[in-house]
């Protein structure tokens, strides 16, 4: 009976945006008559709840007319005005469903929702707008490109958020971990331990690949096109842009790529304890969001990265500290800690070289908590999961790896 329900419900939506008057619809928008308007917020949140309509109602302005009241609802008096509250609620959960695509949240920031979603949340502790605020800043928090925004209007009003906390929701509260993490607000997701290595300590290595820059950069340029690379298998790290041309594996010799970079593959064959190399690109505009490794496999290695080809101002941030790559010069990371990387160019691929090398100190010692959680993992998976299902996909076209077991990546960052 609820199946049937729930199908006659979707497609009174779909009748009901296959006949729609959009540019009269939008003028409702911008209606001073309350009714008219919430009448309006009542057929979008249903519109909403349909992805396939997001991409033509943000093209005939949907965004700016639900900021222009976003800007309003602080002036409302939402607990004594049943009207207000119900155009409150409707407009900021029809934001939040729009700011989970990461391609609105630009557009959203633009026209200035920033400042009065976090002044609403601080305006109405206790009601549910607050959630939906809560998930759109929490959204554009992700992106390295927009979160200085959500940082400024969250500072003033630091002590008001650490106190609403306190009472929030299981939802509400990650929302908000994440938003503060992200904008460094809070220092609690740095772990002690060393997350950076002195490259140095690895002369060996890096001098090996520093020494022959020109020969790898060589290569590198002339075959990572996309035509020869892969995107980065997990896409809940980035929107795109990340993609990677994978020579070793997981202790797998990747044979195709290999044979296209021989000269790289060779140079790789002297490297002791090579686990993984990959040559990396990001394009202009890429972020990789916040991340850890792989249980079972990242406590077992260091990971190395050489610039090959580096616009002006590119981050890497491991467990808060941000660095940049040099072409021609090695970095060297634990990637148990939580990092992202981001391009800032306009028009500039940044090209690197990533390697994975085994490393013997204790994980326990590095990262106690992602020791913890190592255990736990593989207690649940095996302790030969390694590699999640969409890499085991990837890395089938070359042939099955030999640890083809698989984990999914943490739910919740450490």
């Amino acid at each position: 009976m609820g199946a049937q329900l729930s199908l006659e419900n979707d497609q009174r939506i779909k009748n009901d945006w296959s006949t729609l008057d959009i540019d009269s619809f939008m003028k409702q928008f911008y209606d001073a008559d309350l009714t008219q308007r919430n009448d309006a917020l009542h057929r979008l949140n249903d519109f909403v709840r349909q992805k396939e309509t997001h991409d033509k109602l943000v093209i005939h302005g949907i965004i700016p007319a639900l900021v222009s009241i976003v800007k309003q609802i602080p002036e409302f008096d939402i607990e004594a005005n049943p009207d207000q509250s119900v155009c409150a609620r409707l407009t900021c959960y029809c934001l939040a469903v729009l700011s989970d695509s990461e391609k609105y949240t630009p557009e959203i920031v633009e026209h200035g929702a920033v400042q009065p979603l976090v002044k609403i949340c601080t305006l109405y502790p206790k009601l549910p707008i607050r959630l939906h605020c809560s998930r759109c800043l929490y959204h554009i928090s992700e992106s390295a490109f927009l979160r200085d925004e959500i940082k400024e209007a969250v500072k003033p009003s630091l002590d008001v958020i650490f106190s609403l906390m306190k009472d929030a929701g299981k939802d509400e509260k990650q929302y908000w971990d994440e938003i503060l993490m992200n904008t460094d607000l809070v220092t609690h997701q740095y772990k002690p331990g060393k997350a950076w290595y002195d490259p140095a300590d690895f002369a060996d290595i890096c001098k090996l690949l520093e020494d022959n820059y020109e020969v790898i950069k060589e290569e590198a340029i002339t075959h990572c096109k996309e035509d020869a690379m892969v995107p980065w298998p997990e896409k809940n790290l980035y929107k795109d842009g990340w993609n990677v041309l994978g020579m070793y594996a997981f202790k797998n010799k990747l044979n195709g790529p290999c044979q296209m970079c021989p000269k790289t593959t060779a140079i790789l064959e002297k490297i002791p304890g090579l686990q993984t190399a990959i040559f990396s690109t990001l394009k202009p505009r890429c972020h990789i969001k916040p991340h850890i490794g792989y249980y079972q496999y990242s406590e077992k290695i260091l990971r190395l990265h050489m610039g090959i080809v580096v616009p002006p101002n590119c981050v890497i941030k491991v467990n808060g500290e941000e660095r940049t790559w040099y072409e021609g010069k090695c970095l060297v990371f634990d990637d148990t800690f939580r990092h992202e990387v981001w391009n800032p160019s306009n028009d500039t691929t940044r090209i690197i070289l990533m390697l994975d090398i085994e490393y013997e100190a204790k994980v326990e010692d590095r990262n106690p908590e992602f020791y913890e959680k190592s255990e736990k993992q593989a207690k649940d998976y095996g302790s030969e999961a390694l590699i999640s299902r969409d890499l085991i996909n990837v890395l089938s076209t070359y042939g099955t790896p030999n640890n083809s077991n698989f984990q999914q990546r943490p739910d919740k960052y450490l």
